[in-house]
């Protein structure tokens, strides 16, 4: 069944965001307009008037050569018009192409830098590869919407308000017919486009809802094969397609009964325009000249009103895939910078969470009035059974998300009066499970330092233990990793997840599981390196595995969301009937035992 599509933003919000861009390029943009406009006067109404004024000098004549005069009078004037034509048409050419490449590559930043703004929530809740092709379908709509402005709706435009004057000037009758049979024609094609943009809208959702069912499948393959649900995944993916094949054939069979329509409309420009100029020429107000002058406009106009048609639904279909995008552009960032940001005072790397609550949904807090101070240079353990909220407390403090209520502050200075840009820079972040660009070995460790040289970078890999495996690859560091990393192994993606921590070095450093997917002997020299890496620093680690943390100077035992215990290893093992020494007692080779 086609879902009902509801659109949030007016075509003038997408036609405004559009211009946002392309007013960059206005003083070429004119000269497109004006050269093509020029060129349509020059070619489809005022060389017509010449080959009437021709025929009008030769008809019913005699072969004479004292006619030659007039008619190369008339060629002359014919040769400057087509010459003058060809001239503009191509200087028109390179004005629209320079625009065009121009303004194309700035929608794509502009569409790109305004994806990346929002927080990680919202790209935790989009398919990722359906936000490429909105993203996609957004710049290649303005190409659309342009070539159709230019090239039919101005154009034609110029070519009905030129033919309209010149009937008038010959003949009233001509000219009033003209003007009412252009008034019913656009206004009938204008209301059809409109009632059918909710229907190229729902084509271009159910577009979206396909590609983002492909990329979904093939990012998890491996499940789709080990669970060999080929047939299942296959099942779903047809009642996307089933939805877009129902949403076309909709629209498509609304295109088939309006071309019908327009066919009559059409064939009475014809019909009544030749019986009016028939009327006229009979009663001697024309001449026979004017006839075909007049048909030839008829006929030029229908072809062009014919392909007004077809351009309308081009600009809102070229709309429809444009506002999936223009609405996440208009939504509310979830996490926003100040209007006027404070300058970041983080140098120590104290950190205060105080009075944080924090809710997913409302009513149910995954944080409740917690409070927690992790003084500057302090290395601190964080456990708990899952849920706790262990992974949301580092998420808050990198503003990935933002607290319900209370404050997150840092050397004092409260986290949300600074940028965000500000707040990462001066943190660290060893995730569980690493994700990599689809660069090279080097490129991914030196992303965490821009400028970083060579040596730098392979300093780092080798504190990280991952020049071992680097040296091993086919290109050494030059080694391309795949999408997301899948060219290398669970462990391998943390070593080089470390060594960019190592390379950052920030005065706070956050590991979520660090070493979780590090043999026994990798993780005893990783775990010797980031007690290296951890000095001088503000450190916070989650661990589900209690012997990667005994070390730490302090220890937080969370429970449903607040902090349960607070100690070191040795204080908390003391607490009879403690959930830390419990934990202890049920870990197996230092993994908790849920």
């Amino acid at each position: 069944m086609l879902r009902h599509y509801r659109m949030s933003v007016s075509n003038r919000q997408i036609f405004r965001t559009y211009f946002q861009v392309a007013k960059r390029y206005k003083i070429t943009g004119i000269f497109v307009f004006l050269c093509f406009g020029t060129g349509v006067v020059l070619n489809d109404l005022l060389l017509k008037t010449y080959y009437r004024d021709i025929f009008d000098l030769i008809a019913g004549t005699t072969p004479d050569a004292a006619l030659w005069p007039g008619l190369m009078a008339i060629l002359v004037k014919i040769i400057v018009v087509i010459f003058s034509f060809n001239v503009l048409w191509r200087i028109g050419d390179f004005c629209m192409t320079y625009q065009q490449a121009n303004t194309l590559r700035e929608l794509a930043d502009f569409a790109q830098e305004k994806l990346q703004k929002h927080s990680y929530s919202f790209f935790i809740g989009n398919f990722s590869g359906s936000l490429v092709a909105k993203s996609k379908r957004f710049v290649r709509s303005f190409e659309t919407l342009h070539d159709k402005i230019v090239f039919n709706f101005w154009m034609t435009g110029i070519e009905l308000v030129g033919v309209m004057l010149i009937l008038w000037y010959t003949s009233p009758q001509l000219g009033i017919f003209f003007l009412s049979w252009c008034v019913l024609y656009l206004g009938i094609t204008y209301a059809y486009v409109r009632y059918r943009f909710p229907f190229d809208a729902a084509i271009a959702s159910a577009d979206s809802d396909e590609t983002g069912d492909i990329a979904d499948i093939v990012t998890n393959i491996i499940n789709v094969k080990m669970f060999t649900s080929t047939a299942r995944e296959m099942g779903r993916f047809k009642n996307t397609t089933m939805r877009k094949q129902v949403a076309r054939l909709r629209a498509w069979n609304r295109d088939n009964v309006f071309r019908a329509l327009q066919s009559v409309v059409m064939a009475a420009l014809e019909i009544v325009g030749m019986y009016i100029a028939l009327t006229l020429w009979i009663s001697g107000e024309i001449t026979a000249g004017t006839i075909i002058l007049v048909q030839t406009y008829f006929i030029l106009v229908s072809r062009s009103a014919w392909e007004i048609r077809q351009a309308m639904s081009d600009v809102f279909r070229a709309l429809s895939d444009a506002l999936e995008l223009v609405e996440i552009i208009k939504q509310p960032l979830e996490v926003r910078d100040p209007v006027q940001p404070e300058t970041s005072r983080i140098h120590k790397g104290e950190i205060a969470f105080k009075n944080v609550t924090f809710c997913y949904v409302p009513e149910k807090s995954v944080l409740s009035e917690l409070n927690l101070t992790v003084e500057c240079g302090q290395r601190v353990g964080l456990v708990g059974h899952s849920g706790a909220g262990k992974s949301t407390l580092f998420k808050l403090l990198l503003r990935f998300l933002d607290v319900s209520d209370g404050c997150i502050e840092i050397d004092g200075q409260d986290i949300r009066r600074i940028t965000q840009d500000d707040l990462r820079r001066n943190i660290s972040y060893v995730p569980q499970d690493p994700v990599l660009f689809h660069r090279s070995l080097y490129e991914n460790i030196a992303y965490a330092k821009e400028g970083a040289t060579r040596e730098e970078v392979e300093r780092a890999a080798k504190q990280a233990h991952a020049d071992d495996f680097i040296s091993k690859c086919p290109q050494g560091y030059d080694t391309l990793v795949g999408e997301r990393g899948v060219k290398l192994s669970g462990g391998e993606r943390q070593r080089v997840a470390i060594a960019r921590a190592i390379l950052k070095n920030a005065p706070i450093l956050l590991l979520d599981e660090a070493t979780s997917s590090l043999d026994s002997l990798s993780e005893k020299y990783i775990q010797e390196q980031l007690h290296e890496l951890m000095k001088g620093k503000t450190t916070l680690a989650i661990a589900h595995r209690i012997s990667t943390i005994n070390q730490m100077d302090r220890i937080i035992v969370m429970q449903g969301g607040q902090i349960a215990e607070d100690g070191t290893h040795a204080d908390l093992l003391k607490k009879e009937k403690g959930i830390y020494a419990e934990l202890w007692s049920h870990q197996s080779d230092g993994f908790i035992v849920e």
